[in-house]
C-alpha cells in the first residue's frame, strides 16, 4: 500500500515572507507551536526556517540591562539572512516513503510540499511517525501481529 504525501502533510502550512523580522518569526512558531516554516518570496519558497536557525543565529537569553539589544536584533534582522536558502521540496502525490528517505539523508525534519509551484503544506517527522502509528495500528487490528523490526 503506497501512502501518498498529501495524506498525511500538514496544512494549512504557516509561512513567513523574507523580508519579515525575526520577531514575527518567533511569534508565529511559538503561537502555532511550530518547529518548520517555509519561507516565501511572494509566493515562491525561497527557504525554510526551523527552530534550530534561530536558536544557533541567536544568543542565549540576555540580562535585563541587555534586553535592548537582543530586542534590536529581534526587530531588524530579516529571515532571509537566517533561514536556509533553497531548500529541499516534495509534491503531494510522492510516497510518503520517499519523504521519509529524503529527510532521513539529508538529516532534516521538515519538508514543504509544493504543487504547481505554490506551498500546499508541509510534511514533517512529525507526521510521518504518525502515519507509522496508524499503519501498524491498522495492521494490529487487521489480525496481523505487530513485528519489531530489531529482531
Amino acid at each position: 500500500m503506497v501512502i501518498a504525501v498529501m495524506n498525511i502533510m500538514t496544512t494549512p502550512v504557516w509561512t513567513l515572507q523574507g523580508s519579515d523580522r525575526l520577531r514575527r518569526a518567533l511569534d508565529l512558531m511559538e503561537c502555532r507551536k511550530i518547529r518548520h516554516a517555509p519561507v516565501l518570496r511572494g509566493d515562491r519558497l525561497i527557504g525554510i526556517l526551523s527552530d534550530r536557525d534561530l536558536r544557533v543565529y541567536l544568543p542565549p537569553p540576555v540580562p535585563l540591562r541587555d534586553a535592548r539589544g537582543y530586542a534590536l536584533l529581534l526587530d531588524n534582522v530579516r529571515i532571509e539572512e537566517v533561514m536556509t536558502a533553497e531548500p529541499v521540496s516534495i509534491g503531494p502525490y510522492h510516497a510518503v516513503t520517499e519523504a521519509a528517505r529524503v529527510m532521513l539523508e539529508r538529516r532534516i525534519g521538515a519538508l514543504p510540499v509544493v504543487d504547481e509551484g505554490k506551498v500546499i503544506g508541509i510534511v514533517t517527522q512529525t507526521d510521518i511517525l504518525w502515519a507509522l502509528v496508524n499503519l501498524l495500528d491498522q495492521k494490529t487490528s487487521a489480525g496481523e501481529p505487530a513485528r519489531n523490526p530489531s529482531l
